[in-house]
């Protein structure tokens, strides 16, 4: 495994975290370097970092995780997608596990709770996007 201050790491992930929609890759380069830092660092810390494996392998599990969609029908809102996400802080600083939920008009909800998608139900998605939107 690399050292944190092994740039070539940091490179790889930026380029697995644009090629997967997770960083926007219109962003300027000076930008998309300290976000795929902190994706670095997350992954890193996180359960897929293997010493066993190949860290590009364990890269792209952590990637796959972060890419998780699955779609729900609520019936007061419409179609809705989750995904795991990385979210960051209020103050910009560090990064969480989370999940996305989009709106069919657009608006997404950041949940800063680490819920994995593949494991969420129908009734959860639902409470979290009516608690939300105050419908009860």
């Amino acid at each position: 495994m690399s050292t944190d201050t092994d740039s070539y790491p940091i490179f790889v992930m930026s380029q697995l975290t644009m090629a997967n929609g997770i960083i926007d890759n219109d962003l300027p380069y000076d930008e998309i370097w300290p976000l795929a830092n902190q994706h670095y660092h997350a992954f890193r810390n996180s359960k897929y970092n293997d010493e066993n494996r190949s860290e590009y392998d364990c890269m792209m599990e952590y990637i796959k995780e972060q890419v998780s969609v699955k779609k729900f029908k609520l019936d007061e809102v419409g179609e809705v997608v989750v995904r795991n996400a990385i979210l960051e802080d209020k103050n910009g600083t560090d990064l969480h596990d989370g999940i996305e939920i989009k709106l069919p008009n657009g608006q997404i909800i950041e949940i800063y709770r680490y819920y994995d998608v593949n494991d969420l139900t129908h009734t959860e998605v639902e409470d979290i996007v009516y608690d939300y939107l105050g419908i009860n």
